[in-house]
């Protein structure tokens, strides 16, 4: 069976042919076929040659097939702005290349798209190209173009690259080169040791970071503000010393004040308050030299604080007076009222206070006491001069009625 050739090719026309082999039959004019059937059903008429040894005969066919046009056609090329991230110690960073374009169907082609890198600007980056892998050493900027082909047609797109880096530049590298030679410069001799040391101590930083191969831009910024911060806390001698001597000589003054309660030793006060001054006024009278004024201002005032400070310690009498010798009111442990011939007698027991030989009444309350043949209770005075028992006895007709009614009277 002859088969029909793909129509998906641009030849105009093509053939086809079967060869059919015997060897015991000999091909005559009647053995050629007068049509055949192809692979798709169609009957057509066949073209026939028999051998000269009539052994086999070839039978083919002419297809004439029409021409298909390529509509082969880019619609778009994706190929973004890109960002590069440098570390101070990178020497070099690449970059993988990776445009995308989309192409329409096609009868005739697949989408076999080519992409194609050019460098077109490489800027202070130091950009190189190879391929579709694009090699930076600095930081700047470059720009790169893609061309997308497809079976002849072409589109093209430029894609920005943009290098950041930490790496410190030349630039501000010289800048912070020239702040170490200005500060090298300065006259030390005019200025405290203290702020000097500081000052050689920030230049030596500095010079460490130049001379860094990989020195960031954070590290150069950072020791240029730690210079000029040295330079600027510099401090001349002349107003240092005049500072320290009016310090110095408070800091005396102080000391000369403290040192007579100092001699008298604790003696009256307290131990808390005694070592609080004590332990000041060792730590002035010890003051070192290297001190600076603020150091000897704040020993004077923690002295002047602690002698204004001192508690004199109270000592008990050995022999107090009835007036000294005061103890804590008794409590009342019970009340109880009754009636008697005499009157109506209250009944209270205190808790006995230990030392005491008498109990006093110096406030006077009410007890309300309500009995079953009244309706409204009444109130009795009661109050004790002296001790029995821990009791104490008072009848009603034996109180002052005049104090009992009077306005001072304690109705509490």
């Amino acid at each position: 069976m002859i088969r029909r050739p793909p129509r998906s090719t641009l030849s105009s026309s093509s053939a086809a042919s079967d060869v059919y082999k015997r060897q015991d039959y000999r091909f005559t004019d009647s053995s050629k076929p007068q049509s055949i059937r192809l692979s798709d059903g169609t009957e057509v008429t066949p073209k026939v040659k028999v051998a000269a040894d009539y052994r086999s005969m070839t039978v083919s066919y002419h297809f004439e097939t029409p021409e298909v046009s390529c509509n082969c056609e880019i619609t778009d090329v994706v190929f973004e702005n890109q960002t590069i991230q440098m570390a101070a110690a990178d020497a070099t960073k690449t970059l993988k290349l990776d445009a995308k374009a989309t192409a329409t169907n096609c009868a005739v082609h697949e989408k076999n798209i080519t992409y194609t890198y050019a460098l077109i600007d490489a800027g202070t980056t130091k950009a190189v190209l190879e391929g579709d892998v694009l090699t930076v050493s600095a930081a700047g900027t470059a720009k790169v173009k893609v061309v997308a082909e497809l079976n002849g047609k072409t589109a093209e797109k430029e894609m920005t690259v943009t290098v950041t880096s930490d790496k410190a530049t030349e630039a501000s590298k010289t800048e912070l080169g020239n702040s170490v030679n200005n500060a090298k410069a300065i006259d030390k001799t005019q200025y405290t040791d203290d702020s000097v040391k500081g000052l050689e101590k920030a230049i030596a930083n500095a010079e460490t970071v130049l001379a860094k191969e990989n020195a960031s831009e954070t590290e150069v910024a950072a020791a240029k503000k730690t210079l000029q911060k040295a330079i600027d806390a510099l401090q001349k001698k002349d107003a240092v010393d005049k500072d320290k001597e009016e310090a110095q000589k408070t800091l005396k003054d102080t000391v000369a004040k403290a040192d007579a309660v100092y001699a008298a030793s604790q003696g009256q006060y307290t131990k808390e308050s005694w070592d609080a001054f004590e332990k000041a006024y060792k730590a002035a009278k010890e003051a070192g030299a290297d001190l600076d004024a603020a150091a000897l201002k704040d020993l004077a005032t923690a002295l002047e604080k602690a002698q204004a400070s001192l508690k004199i310690a109270i000592t008990p009498n050995p022999n107090p007076t009835p007036d000294e010798k005061k103890l804590a009111a008794p409590t009342i442990k019970s009340v109880k009222a009754s009636a008697a011939k005499a009157g109506v007698v209250v009944k209270v027991i205190v808790n006995a206070v230990e030392g005491a030989d008498h109990y006093d009444i110096y406030r006077l309350s009410l007890i309300h006491i309500s009995e079953p043949t009244r309706r409204t209770p009444i109130s009795y005075a009661v109050f004790c001069l002296k001790k029995k028992n821990n009791t104490i006895e008072k009848t009603k007709k034996n109180v002052d009625r005049e104090n009992y009614l009077s306005p001072d009277f304690d109705r509490q």
